[in-house]
């Protein structure tokens, strides 16, 4: 990895498209949830970061993980925290009879560990 992360994560804008959201009524929603899937990712990333050869632990989740990979674990993580609202008791429900419920993560981290993992300590790709 360089020295110098290239990652522009996510703005609340792209959280919106890729869960389907309305531009209108969902933008301070979509701050909130991004915020905390990117601590949420952030936290788990260093965490298992390997030591630097000096021993030194690194500060900076794109230093870590490529900069692609990041950007997507926290789209993934945001749309799962997103779901959380549309759901009832952990179940996800939608406007029609036809659809069963569908269970939410109840970790929304789930969606993103075979995708973090490779880069971290002890970590199996």
């Amino acid at each position: 990895m360089s020295t110098t992360p290239d990652l522009t994560p996510p703005t609340p804008a792209d959280l919106i498209g890729y869960v389907g959201g309305h531009a209108e009524t969902d933008t301070g929603y979509a701050t909130a949830k991004l915020a905390q899937a990117q601590a949420l990712v952030d936290r788990y990333v260093l965490e298992g970061a390997r030591d630097a050869e000096d021993g030194s632990r690194p500060t900076d989740p794109a230093l870590v993980v490529p900069p692609a990979v990041l950007y997507a674990a926290y789209l993934e993580v945001g749309s799962a925290v997103w779901a959380r609202r549309d759901t009832t008791g952990g179940a996800a429900t939608y406007d029609t009879i036809d659809a069963p419920p569908v269970r939410t993560l109840a970790d929304p981290l789930r969606g993103v560990y075979a995708d973090l993992d490779p880069w971290l300590r002890g970590g199996f790709g």
